[in-house]
């Protein structure tokens, strides 16, 4: 992850920083070097390994082990993943509980036309959530962020999309939050936190009652205010997509996918009731929220035997200006894809034909962050 990060008056919070950098994942780095120094022992047992796993689970007739020497060829199409997510668009939202019972239950349906997404029973969907803004404008504003702070990260707005600031906090958080506190009692109670003694405690504030991390920011609030804006990312994780149970056939919805769940809702001893971040943030979507958007990727490819003329017959340049997120792929995708279908080409003649598009310099980007 890139990221950059731009304060006036940062002087204090860089020497601190440095102070701080031989001592931050002391036991990690340790752990590491002596794994590195491993491998000449790591290698041979991984060989026999294989070997006796080979002797009990033959492989099956016609089948051989790929040589190290030959390179495996790789498939142009790219599948989506966490980190090529597929951006579908929401069908419908139907409560299916009466509202007088205790469960709000939803029926959640999503058009994945176009993805070549294809599912069987028992498979899960993964699913990208976001932060309430309620929890986002809480932590913006007891964190005293300031609007003039930037960086570069390659997802979008961080605390609503990427920070799980609504996660239970580990122990590892603590012993961070302890070497930047200056307040002798909160200190004091972070660094007892830290210890065999205290887990039984930790468990009690953190775990039993579900505290986030959002909240334990607030109760310690001169430790959290003492923070530096780059540590945020060690401190806290990341937002993971959660898994939902396909609840639909693809043999009855071809270009749909659903879910059935539950909003997760619970009250514990704190006095704000604890509320799941994917759940919650599915139940308050409308299909008006998910308006499919016409990107250039689009007219690309309704234009797509045009656009070919031009390129093949007319001998025509390609430039592509722009954000460098998913903007350029997205476009040299659309355009490959073109190439394959009105030239006739397989998926690697495709890409041979963009790549002496660009050695000719007749496909251009030209991108900035």
């Amino acid at each position: 992850m890139e990221r950059t990060w731009s304060r006036r008056n940062k002087t204090r919070e860089d020497r601190s920083s440095s102070k701080l950098a031989n001592k931050f994942n002391f036991i990690a780095k340790k752990l590491l070097k002596r794994l590195q120094q491993l491998d000449a022992v790591v290698y041979p047992w991984l060989t026999e390994l294989w070997n006796k796993v080979l002797d009990l689970y033959p492989l099956p007739p016609g089948t051989d082990i790929i040589s190290a020497d030959i390179v495996v060829q790789s498939s142009s199409e790219k599948l989506h993943s966490q980190s090529n997510p597929f951006y579908a668009s929401l069908m419908s939202n139907e409560r299916v509980t009466a509202i007088d019972h205790f469960q709000d239950v939803r029926l959640v349906k999503f058009n994945i036309s176009g993805s070549s997404i294809s599912y069987s029973p028992g498979d899960v969907v993964m699913i990208a959530p976001k932060n309430s803004m309620e929890t986002v404008n809480d932590f913006i504003s007891h964190m005293k962020l300031k609007t003039d702070d930037y960086f570069t990260l390659q997802q979008n707005d961080p605390v609503e999309n990427y920070l799980d600031i609504n996660s239970v906090p580990r122990r590892s958080f603590f012993e961070l939050m302890c070497l930047f506190s200056e307040d002798e009692l909160e200190k004091e109670k972070l660094k007892e936190f830290c210890t065999a003694e205290g887990q039984e405690e930790l468990y009690s504030y953190c775990n039993r009652v579900k505290r986030s991390i959002l909240e334990v920011l607030q109760d310690f609030p001169h430790t959290s205010s003492n923070i530096p804006f780059e540590y945020f990312f060690d401190l806290i994780p990341a937002l993971q997509p959660r898994a939902f149970s396909i609840a639909s056939s693809q043999q009855a919805y071809p270009e749909e996918l659903h879910i059935l769940m539950a909003v997760v809702e619970y009250k514990t001893k704190l006095y704000k009731p604890r509320r799941g971040v994917c759940s919650t943030w599915l139940a308050g979507l409308n299909p008006s929220d998910n308006v499919d958007k016409v990107y250039v990727q689009h007219r690309i490819k309704e234009n797509g035997e045009y656009i070919w003329q031009l390129l093949n017959d007319k001998g025509a340049s390609f430039y592509v200006a722009g954000n460098a997120k998913q903007m350029p792929d997205n476009v040299k995708d659309a355009v490959t894809e073109i190439v394959k279908i009105y030239g006739h080409f397989t998926s690697e003649e495709a890409d041979i034909y963009i790549r002496k598009l660009e050695q000719n310099r007749r496909y251009q980007s030209e991108t900035w962050s």
